[in-house]
């Protein structure tokens, strides 16, 4: 029976591979489809480490696999698993287990916090609560000689660079991301939105994809994926707070602000706590995801806008080029000036 399940859950990634590939005009190819929540990613080459920002959102592995390190955590991940995050991180990726002919391909879903919320209420605390306490009971670490393992390529793990196995558990516990694999349920549910995806009509689409969604939600939060949504979208005021401190950064990183007014008047903690589940959540310091950010959209400007690396540094909320350009070398490895014509 176990055989029977595994080769079926292999044969159901393998048609939804397919569906994927068949919509996926260009490769590599990240764009959104005809269901707006959801985007179709394919890769084939193994390219140097990606800088990036995670949003809030989740992600289902059909073939290859990811290998992303967010602060001091590894999270490496195949086939079969998903991997879903609940607050903006800076993270560094990068594709592995792939080729031309066995590309990368997964299913992405921004996060929807009102049906996340919506979903949450209804459920209610005491399921997650009661959820809680059994995980803390279990191992965070992946058995990979688990039997559905062998289904994952680079089977889904969680590390840590140092600590024990508890440490990392507690890590993991307060942490804005989650890993976990498919379960029956979830796939289904996929099967359907990319069946709907590819021949429903305009109306089938707007009416159905909806509930679809709303399924897929729910069996994301009946997986280990549900105490995780739950302490940061209703239950732990501090989860909340970092969440609306992220968002200020996100909109005002160009900009000099007072981090202790961050804390206390968006967030609403005292500083030291705040620098403490700021990291725990994304990884960083307020200082340094804000600097990040401003890296980043540099790196954007001079790659799309063709901006001159002065102007790019000035853009982001430099004030000092010398400075851009030493904090630019120090995470991509490279001068600024390599991106300008």
């Amino acid at each position: 029976m176990e055989q029977d399940h595994q080769q079926d859950f292999a044969e159901q990634l393998q048609v939804l591979t397919k569906r994927v590939l068949s919509r996926a005009t260009t490769v590599p190819y990240l764009a959104t489809t005809t269901l707006p929540p959801m985007r179709y990613s394919c890769q084939i080459t193994r390219e140097p480490i990606v800088n990036c920002v995670y949003e809030p959102s989740m992600a289902f592995i059909l073939q290859g696999g990811k290998n992303s390190i967010v602060g001091n955590r590894e999270f490496t991940y195949g086939a079969g698993a998903t991997f879903a995050v609940s607050v903006h991180i800076p993270s560094t990726y990068r594709f592995i287990d792939i080729s031309p002919e066995k590309p990368f391909v997964g299913l992405h879903f921004v996060l929807d916090r009102d049906i996340l919320s919506r979903l949450l209420e209804q459920i209610g605390a005491d399921y997650f609560i009661a959820q809680s306490r059994q995980q803390q009971e279990a191992s965070v670490i992946v058995d990979v000689d688990d039997p559905a393992a062998s289904l994952m390529g680079e089977v889904s793990e969680f590390r840590l660079e140092q600590g024990s196995q508890a440490e990392a558990k507690a890590e993991q516990d307060c942490y804005g991301v989650s890993l976990d694999r498919m379960t029956p349920a979830i796939v289904d549910v996929l099967l359907q939105l990319t069946q709907l995806e590819a021949e429903g009509s305009e109306r089938d689409k707007k009416v159905l994809g909806q509930l679809l969604i709303s399924q897929l939600y729910y069996h994301m939060l009946m997986s280990k994926h549900g105490v995780h949504f739950f302490n940061y979208y209703y239950q732990k005021a501090t989860h909340k707070g970092i969440i609306r401190s992220v968002e200020f950064i996100q909109k005002h990183f160009r900009e000099d602000f007072d981090i202790d007014k961050v804390a206390s008047e968006v967030a609403y903690m005292q500083p030291s706590s705040f620098f403490k589940h700021f990291k725990s959540s994304t990884g960083f310091t307020p200082l340094q995801f804000k600097k990040r950010l401003r890296l980043l959209a540099a790196k954007k400007l001079m790659e799309v806008e063709h901006f001159t690396v002065s102007r790019s540094a000035y853009e982001v909320g430099y004030e000092s080029v010398a400075q851009f350009s030493r904090d630019f070398k120090q995470l991509f490895h490279v001068s600024p000036s390599s991106f300008v014509a």
